[in-house]
């Protein structure tokens, strides 16, 4: 039944995408349309075509179930991994409505919205107050390399007393942590 259905995928999906399996029964494509409408028809065109599939496999008339899970790509993604965990929450979100769905992740907005704001007045107090501190350190070559300096350059910011650095393990990692380009 797998290889029938990535069969399918490969018949039904452009190489322009990228096709793969990620588990036994849950599959993935990387779909290269910014355009959410175009999208959701694509995914409905591959939901009823598997379906379809699940009918005529082998002869016996199987019952698949096919829920859809999308998640958007866009300058501000996270990482991959939490792409995925995004997908495959909307496709339990589907799968709660209807057995037989799709479903676009949506962000919850209220939590983004508070933490965003919280570390945006706190940089922006820091800007308008000055509390920001630079600290250098040197990065030593242990081969010659003659006389080229390195230095790491640290921005700070001071806690309220204006006395230390607030080190990054004080902040939230919600807001200070990197996201992958």
């Amino acid at each position: 039944m797998m290889a029938e259905l990535a069969t399918l995928f490969r018949d039904k999906v452009s190489q322009a995408h990228t096709c793969a399996r990620l588990e036994k029964d849950v599959f993935a494509i990387l779909y290269q349309d910014a355009n959410l409408d175009k999208t959701m028809r694509i995914a409905e065109l591959i939901r009823k075509a598997i379906m379809k599939e699940g009918k005529n496999i082998a002869g016996t008339g199987l019952n698949i179930q096919c829920s859809i899970g999308i998640a958007g790509i866009n300058d501000n993604a996270p990482h991959y991994l939490e792409l995925i965990d995004r997908a495959e929450e909307a496709a339990n979100a589907a799968l709660d409505a209807n057995k037989n769905g799709i479903s676009f992740y949506q962000a919850p907005a209220k939590a983004t919205e508070d933490q965003t704001d919280e570390a945006v007045d706190l940089i922006r107090d820091a800007m308008v107050e000055d509390s920001f501190s630079l600290h250098f350190q040197p990065i030593v070559s242990l081969r010659a390399n003659k006389g080229i300096c390195n230095y790491e350059v640290l921005l700070r910011l001071q806690d309220e007393d204006n006395a230390d650095a607030i080190s990054q393990a004080t902040l939230s990692p919600a807001w200070i942590a990197p996201q992958p380009a």
